[in-house]
């Protein structure tokens, strides 16, 4: 994973941070794994699809290998029906199957939509808090004035971020903003 503040490109899988510039990058690690879990169930819906297709050439060549019906064959078209009915349900089922994994495609898309929203927005869905990633130049009275209108209440952002020294925050950093 590079940084995608810093471009930093030498990034062990699982870190919270960077190591140059001390991002955090927990939120773009949540959105590769989602994209990750929707790339596998597109995997997983294309197969079902295949199988799908699959079947239905199998069934529709069972009743183009039918003829006039004597005795013989009138024993075969029973058995031919008994297993078009049987490849009936297993379509039916791949059908299920295709419509459930294509609910939870959809569930996985609006959750990635809610996600990037929240996350290009800054503000969580219930209005409580606002996520804000330090741009260069930015202290933590200007971000209070910015939020709160009075850069007095910068102590109050330490407090709930327990930053420490209030006067060192880094570029890429992440702070929460109560309201």
């Amino acid at each position: 994973m590079d940084c995608p503040v810093c471009q930093n490109a030498q990034i062990e899988e699982g870190v919270s941070r960077c190591s140059e510039c001390n991002s955090d990058l927990s939120a773009f690690a949540l959105i590769t794994e989602i994209e990750n879990k929707r790339s596998g169930l597109l995997k997983t819906r294309t197969i079902l699809l295949i199988i799908l297709l699959l079947a239905v050439v199998g069934w529709a060549g069972t009743f183009a290998t039918l003829s006039q019906p004597g005795a013989k064959e009138v024993e075969q078209s029973v058995v031919a029906k008994d297993e078009a009915d049987a490849k009936d349900e297993q379509i039916s089922d791949l059908k299920a199957q295709v419509a459930e994994q294509k609910e939870k495609i959809e569930q996985l898309d609006g959750e990635l939509v809610g996600l990037l929203a929240t996350i290009e927005s800054g503000v969580d869905e219930s209005g409580n808090f606002t996520v804000h990633v330090v741009q260069e130049g930015e202290s933590l009275w200007k971000i209070s004035e910015k939020y709160h209108g009075d850069g007095l209440k910068h102590k109050h952002i330490a407090d709930h971020n327990e930053i420490d020294h209030p006067h060192y925050i880094q570029v890429g950093d992440t702070i929460i903003i109560k309201h």
